[in-house]
């Protein structure tokens, strides 16, 4: 698996474990349920959190490098502070975590960077992005060796 990968099946077993949201890769889920999925936004259920990644910085000859993790939640239809609550309680489970193993990756910090209300989609489902900084060791490469070049 890759880095993005190992980012974002970590965070949604993380986010399953605590009782945040179903993280359920079959895609399927009960109406009640907190969706957890990856990349896109499914039509339901109503509470959803859809997990993103990409890399921010690499620095030539290091494995480490910072990536962003994006968390876009959903909540309930004419609840416009539901999406916000989903938001807290990712941000309670990520902000400040340190010195984990995610798949092949080793995480060194995840920090909190910024937080955006999205407006309502047709449904008036409210909606927010949350962005965190994700410090880590990048998964060995032929070019980017493990414990970097001497």
């Amino acid at each position: 698996m890759g880095t993005g990968r190992d980012i974002i099946t970590s965070v949604g077993a993380l986010l399953n474990t605590s009782g945040v949201g179903v993280w359920n890769t079959t895609g399927a889920f009960q109406p009640t349920d907190t969706a957890v999925v990856a990349q896109a936004m499914p039509p339901t259920p109503d509470r959803a959190i859809v997990l993103t990644t990409f890399p921010l910085t690499q620095v030539p000859g290091s494995p480490m490098g910072r990536w962003i993790l994006q968390v876009r939640t959903r909540g309930l239809p004419n609840m416009g502070l539901d999406s916000l609550d989903l938001a807290d309680a990712v941000k309670t489970q990520l902000d400040g975590l340190t010195n984990q193993t995610w798949g092949n990756t080793g995480i060194t910090q995840v920090i909190f960077y910024s937080s955006i209300p999205m407006g309502e989609d047709d449904s008036v489902r409210f909606e927010h992005v949350t962005k965190y900084y994700i410090d880590l060791d990048e998964q060995p490469t032929p070019l980017r060796p493990a414990g970097g070049w001497d």
